[in-house]
Order: structure tokens, then C-alpha cells, then sequence
């Protein structure tokens, strides 16, 4: 309660800074500061850290204490909530590199932690039900960081890794939903356009600002996205996977005939791609994270 409570005391404050501008100064540069502090406690308290190289989980204190009281449920869904509405009042692109690095953060960790637990049938300890809708705002979120902040290296990191952490926890209620969303087939197009023609879009145009490696992952979350999809649809010639190859397949040959192209940008999507397909045929197309 007292985080949820910090959560939503915070967000009058952020979004007055948000409508400020550049012109906030001080005052608004504290909320957003405020806003990066109390995020990631929220974050700490309600998940696991999924790079620590154990399967992230609903965090053992959690569990625990949720099979004696039901009502913690609702206290993380509060926290949940409150975290998005306080994301909400800062805008899309949060309005800041950092701040939109710690929200990348926290979407992440709650993603990655509570998909296992939903796996595993423990709905009633992550108290999050509308399973699609919160994929569906992580995914707008993590697309959003990912056209505001293409060059700054956290925002893009973080962004990044949750589209990609979105794309590999499909177990339970989260099977499918984000394969289907609106925003990953304007992300995948914008993708595939931005590796063979000039950027006409500002989410091509960001795409194209991003560093090798930050393309890679993002060749890697799509190229799982399409696989989950097309096992779900039960289509055995890979209908979505190739059509995320095929651009850059198409521009890898521009490439070797001398028309231009980075090379560094086509092989680092070419290890995404062949990541996601070596998980696909290690782990299956219902692999979680």
C-alpha cells in the first residue's frame, strides 16, 4: 500500500513536469527524479531480476505470504496499475531518457517474473488478470521508448529488451498476445523498411538511428514474435518468420552487389534472427523467457 501509495502521489507532479517542457527546470527535473527512485522500488519489490541468470519468478516473499492473505494480490495489481498510470501521466516517450529507461525496467521485470507465475497457474499471487491488456501496454510503451530515445544507449537498451522479453514469455495467459498486437506489425514493418529504402516514417527513422547491436535485438524479438505466431496459427512453411527475413535477406544482397548498406547492421540482424530460430528449435514456440 505505502508504494502504491508513493506511485500515485508522484504522478500529479510528473505530469505537470511533462507539460512543462523545457521549461519545468528544476522542479520538473525532481519529478522525473522522484519518478525514476520510487519505479524502481516498486520494481525490486514486486519481481525478479530477469539477467541474474536464474528463471525469473514471482519473488518468494510473494508467494509466500500470498497463501496466507488474499489480499496481496491486489496489492501488487495496485502497484501495477499505479506504476502504469504514473507512466501514463509522463507521456509516451516518459519524458526523459532515464525515466523511460527505468520504466523499459520495471514493464520488464513484471513481464518476465509473473508470465512464469501465470505458466505455473499462480494467477491469484500476481493479481494480474487482464494478462493481454498489460502485454498490450508494454508493448506500446516499449515501441513508444524505442521512437523517442533510438540514440540514447539506455532508453534503447532497456526498450529493446522488453520488446524481446515480451516476445519470448508466451506461456499462460500471455500465449499469443503480443504476436497479434497492432504495434509489433507496425514495428516489424517499420523494421523491415528502414534495412532496404530510405526512413519515411519516424518509427523507421528511429529504428534506422540504432546502433548495431540494439538492431540485432530487435531482429530477435521480432523473429520471435513471427515464430510464436506462426506456431500458433499452425503454419509449417514459416509465413511470419520470412517475411522478417525476407528485407533483410533483400538487403544483404544490395549489400554484395555493391548498392550500399551497413554490414555491421545486416550481420547483427542476422544473430537475432538466427537466435530467435536456435531458441525455436531448442526450446519450442511455447518457451517462456
Amino acid at each position: 500500500a505505502a508504494v502504491a501509495s508513493a506511485l500515485a502521489s508522484c504522478s500529479p507532479r510528473v505530469r505537470a513536469a511533462a507539460v512543462a517542457g523545457a521549461d519545468g527546470g528544476a522542479e520538473a527535473d525532481a519529478a522525473f527524479e522522484e519518478a525514476v527512485v520510487v519505479v524502481g522500488i516498486a520494481g525490486a519489490l514486486l519481481a525478479d531480476d530477469p539477467d541474474e541468470g536464474e528463471t525469473p519468478d514471482v519473488p518468494l516473499a510473494i508467494a509466500a505470504v500470498a497463501a496466507r492473505d488474499p489480499n496481496v494480490a491486489a496489492g501488487v495489481a495496485a502497484v501495477v496499475q499505479e506504476t502504469l498510470s504514473l507512466l501514463k501521466a509522463a507521456g509516451p516517450g516518459a519524458g526523459s531518457p532515464a525515466v523511460a529507461a527505468r520504466f523499459a525496467w520495471f514493464l520488464r521485470r513484471v513481464v518476465a517474473s509473473y508470465a512464469a507465475a501465470q505458466a505455473r497457474g499462480l494467477e491469484e499471487v500476481t493479481g494480474i488478470h487482464a494478462a493481454d491488456a498489460f502485454v498490450g501496454a508494454a508493448a506500446t510503451y516499449g515501441v513508444a521508448f524505442l521512437e523517442s530515445w533510438p540514440a540514447e544507449p539506455a532508453a534503447s537498451k532497456g526498450a529493446t529488451a522488453l520488446l524481446g522479453t515480451l516476445a519470448r514469455a508466451r506461456r499462460g495467459a500471455l500465449a499469443g498476445a503480443l504476436a497479434t498486437r497492432p504495434e509489433v506489425a507496425a514495428l516489424a514493418a517499420a523494421h523491415a523498411a528502414s534495412l532496404v529504402a530510405p526512413a519515411t516514417t519516424s518509427l523507421a527513422s528511429a529504428i534506422a538511428r540504432l546502433p548495431p547491436a540494439r538492431r540485432g535485438d530487435l531482429a530477435e524479438a521480432l523473429g520471435d514474435c513471427a515464430l510464436a505466431a506462426d506456431a500458433a496459427a499452425g503454419d509449417a512453411e514459416g509465413g511470419g518468420f520470412c517475411a522478417v527475413v525476407r528485407p533483410l535477406e533483400a538487403a544483404a544482397a544490395r549489400l554484395l552487389a555493391g548498392a550500399g548498406g551497413d554490414a555491421d547492421v545486416i550481420l547483427a540482424c542476422y544473430g537475432g534472427i538466427a537466435r530467435a530460430a536456435a531458441a525455436q528449435a531448442l526450446e519450442g514456440a511455447a518457451a517462456a523467457a
